[in-house]
């Protein structure tokens, strides 16, 4: 897997808020071929088919920005337990709220409410880049650890009947030597 810090992406869609009149703006967004292999590539994917995203950007407060939406992406992962490669569909609504950083505003003490809406994030000088934002939730949508439709992981058959393989776990040799000291 390459390194988040290290990955450059080349997709970028950048919006100001003086960019959004005031009953919004909608986009569509297309991940091109050229994206969607380094998205791959960073995502450690065997294939990313499809990454688009359809967004509503509003403006928020007074200089802010809300962004909300759905995102699609068809993507080829290989599964964890079977081993083969699968394709599957990911499809995930979004919504995020972006506000310039006002001077000073910082603290060293985060407070985390679980039944209050995250904090804006901040917004940059040069405005929000929705695919950058589009490939954070991409990420985060997809399963660590993907599995295949209907396939079962099976025990060895000892563990299925069982019995206990003592020479199969990871402490046996441990075990074996306490058994001696008694």
């Amino acid at each position: 897997m390459t390194d988040a810090a290290d990955a450059t992406i080349d997709w970028s869609v950048c919006i100001h808020p003086d960019d959004v009149p005031q009953d919004g703006r909608t986009l569509a967004l297309i991940a091109d071929e050229t994206a969607r292999r380094q998205i791959a590539e960073l995502a450690d994917l065997i294939e990313l088919r499809e990454l688009a995203a359809d967004l509503k950007v509003r403006r928020w407060r007074s200089d802010g920005l809300a962004v909300s939406g759905h995102l699609a992406a068809t993507v080829v992962r290989t599964c964890v337990v079977s081993l083969e490669d699968f394709e599957s569909n990911l499809a995930t609504d979004l919504a995020r709220r972006f506000r310039p950083e006002r001077q000073g505003e910082g603290t060293d003490e985060i407070v985390i409410e679980p039944e209050t809406d995250d904090p804006p994030d901040p917004l940059p000088a040069e405005g929000v880049d929705l695919a950058a934002f589009v490939v954070e939730e991409f990420m985060l949508t997809l399963e660590p650890h993907p599995r295949k439709p209907d396939v079962e992981f099976a025990a060895p058959e000892s563990q299925a009947n069982g019995e206990e393989d003592t020479a199969a776990h990871p402490f046996a040799a441990l075990e074996s030597l306490s058994k001696k000291q008694t």
